[in-house]
C-alpha cells in the first residue's frame, strides 16, 4: 500500500475502528451500501460487520 492510497473501511483493522467509535450515522451510510472486499478474508456482510464492530465496541 501506498501513501495516499484508499482502502475500504471494512477491509482493515483501522477501519473498523473507525466504523465502531465514530459516529453512528457513518456506520449506518457504510453499511447501506455493498461492502466490497480486499482478499478472502474481507467482511462483505452487513450483518456479519455489525456483529465486528459490536465486538469491537465491548473491547474498547
Amino acid at each position: 500500500m501506498r501513501l495516499g492510497s484508499r482502502i475500504e473501511l471494512n477491509s482493515v483493522a483501522q477501519g473498523r475502528i473507525v466504523l465502531a467509535f465514530g459516529p453512528s450515522s457513518l456506520a449506518e451510510r457504510y453499511l447501506s451500501m455493498p461492502l466490497p472486499f480486499q482478499t478472502s478474508r474481507t467482511i462483505t456482510s452487513p450483518d456479519k460487520l455489525r456483529e465486528e464492530l459490536a465486538l469491537i465496541r465491548k473491547r474498547g
